[in-house]
């Protein structure tokens, strides 16, 4: 963790000026040293599974250090300079005001995740094992929005301060249309190929089917979940993330609760059980964006 936490911290500083691309080539590089050392560890020195942490915990020791390095020199805006490092009280706490709730709101996401993860393991080991490999595409997916929720975050954060209102709108407006068709786009490529992507990972008929269920009943909507993600994004970047962060425990963490011991075991069918994913985002979203532009005009105006 020592390690990781300085590329995260350092990569965000870096794309908060629009330089995106650095961080990008040190994770890059960071991965293939993984993939290297994988092999290397496990193949040659028969390492099995301690090789594979040792890789992990190298190649994220290289990415720390490289962000750390173009940090130290940098332009004096954010130049880092070791020996000065300290807490400066009032940046502590506004940075605490907006990153606090956002991280509570991801630990009790958890709670939601494990409820569950606990219904699905009633249908077997099969259903795990298809939900597993369904999931590896559906986070290829979300990797695009988390882009696009970083992108707003910035821009509207840079522009909020800056009092240009008309460029915190153009960024929203630019943020969700993008990642709504780059969604779209990247889910039929999925669910097309679907047969297909999932024998990569297995070639059990029973596994296989269960993948199918998760993705023709998830995928062709997920573009719903930008309507929570990107605006509660927006949202942080206009300062407000206790709201944004209460709105998704409620829509996601307590519906999905709710859904699992209440309404499913009404039918007890697994399609019942992963219909919960879609409708959790489409209630949270219309909440998101009515908070959204009800804050927005006050804001603005």
């Amino acid at each position: 963790m020592p390690f990781i936490i300085p590329y995260n911290f350092g990569a965000a500083i870096l794309r908060s000026v629009g330089d995106t691309k650095r961080p990008m080539y040190c994770l890059m590089a960071s991965g293939c040293i993984n993939v290297c050392l994988n092999l290397l560890l496990v193949i040659v020195f028969h390492l099995d599974v301690a090789g594979v942490a040792i890789s992990t915990v190298v190649s994220n020791i290289c990415s720390s250090t490289a962000v750390l390095y173009i940090l130290c020199h940098e332009d004096e805006m954010i130049r880092v300079h070791l020996k000065k490092l300290r807490i400066d009280r009032e940046s502590f706490l506004a940075i605490l005001k907006i990153g606090a709730p956002a991280s509570l709101q991801s630990a009790v996401f958890s709670v939601s995740n494990i409820c569950l993860q606990a219904a699905i393991n009633g249908f077997g080991s099969a259903a795990v094992a298809g939900m597993t490999a369904a999931l590896n595409f559906e986070y290829i997916t979300y990797f695009l929005v988390n882009a696009f929720n970083q992108s707003v975050m910035t821009f509207i954060g840079q522009n909020y301060g800056a009092g240009k209102y008309d460029r915190c709108r153009k960024a929203f407006r630019i943020c969700i249309v993008e990642s709504f068709f780059g969604v779209i786009v990247l889910s039929a490529a999925f669910i097309l190929g679907s047969p297909l992507l999932i024998r990569i990972f297995t070639s059990e008929p029973e596994e296989i089917a269960f993948a199918m269920l998760r993705f023709y009943y998830v995928m062709p909507i997920q573009f719903i979940e930008i309507s929570y993600e990107v605006t509660g994004s927006a949202l942080r970047g206009m300062g407000r993330s206790i709201v944004p962060a209460l709105l998704t425990v409620i829509g996601v963490v307590l519906f999905r609760v709710f859904w699992v011991y209440q309404i499913f075991p009404m039918y007890g069918s697994f399609p019942s059980l992963i219909v919960v994913y879609p409708i959790s985002w489409f209630l949270t979203g219309v909440m998101m964006l009515t908070y959204y532009f009800a804050a927005r005009r006050s804001i603005y105006s």
